[in-house]
């Protein structure tokens, strides 16, 4: 009986001793949960951010995916005339994915307005395709840069090595003397344009899992 006893007891002691390390292997595994869930969320972040790609204005009339850093520098385009154009170029070594293009420019245009397109140059064909427009831009501060902005849908590019991007501004107004138009970038007032994917910021996909961490 005394056997029995000891067996009983010695059979109850590692079943509580089994049940604590269940116990604490579940706890521990639950602890791990918001680490898993949060390095998912910053791929899902990450993902988002590589959705879209930005091209500064920069010196040489060019186009640049680093902005323009010089300190106390400014690179500015002044248009005149009527139809008169500013350009800024890139060369693009693979395709563009997207549809949704954005741009910001610093510019003064009080008396006066312009168009932006973003234009993808096609070299082997020779021809320009018209990706987005905006018309009609001004500004409102007299003898103040303004930051303009818009964002539309626009024609997904099909791009192949050795194909441009352009940036193209056009006065539309008609004056002259006191009308000019004047774009302008430097380093922390950086003009640029934007486009972005599908995909890019709708909150679909694995970004289901970086909303519930919120």
């Amino acid at each position: 009986m005394k056997v029995n006893n000891m067996t009983d007891s010695i059979f109850r002691r590692k079943q509580s001793i089994f049940f604590r390390r269940r116990f604490f292997s579940i706890t521990r595994a639950i602890r791990f949960i918001p680490s898993v869930l949060m390095v998912i969320g910053i791929f899902c972040v990450t993902n988002l951010a590589q959705a879209e790609v930005t091209y500064y204005l920069n010196e040489g009339e060019q186009l640049t995916t680093i902005p323009f850093s010089k300190p106390y520098t400014q690179i500015v385009q002044n248009l005149y005339a009527y139809e008169a154009t500013a350009e800024w170029r890139i060369g693009l070594t693979d395709n563009l994915e997207g549809d949704t293009y954005r741009f910001s420019i610093w510019a003064y245009a009080l008396k006066s307005s312009f168009r932006v397109e973003i234009i993808l140059f096609k070299s082997q064909e020779d021809r320009e395709i018209v990706l987005a427009t905006w018309g009609s831009q001004t500004t409102t501060e007299s003898g103040l840069y303004q930051l303009v902005e818009g964002e539309t849908t626009g024609i997904e590019p099909n791009a192949t090595s050795g194909d441009q991007l352009i940036l193209r501004i056009t006065k539309t107004s008609s004056g002259y003397n006191d009308d000019e138009v004047s774009i302008m970038t430097a380093d922390g007032y950086e003009s640029s344009i934007t486009i972005k994917s599908k995909d890019g910021g709708d909150g679909g996909g694995g970004c289901f899992i970086t909303n519930l961490l919120k």
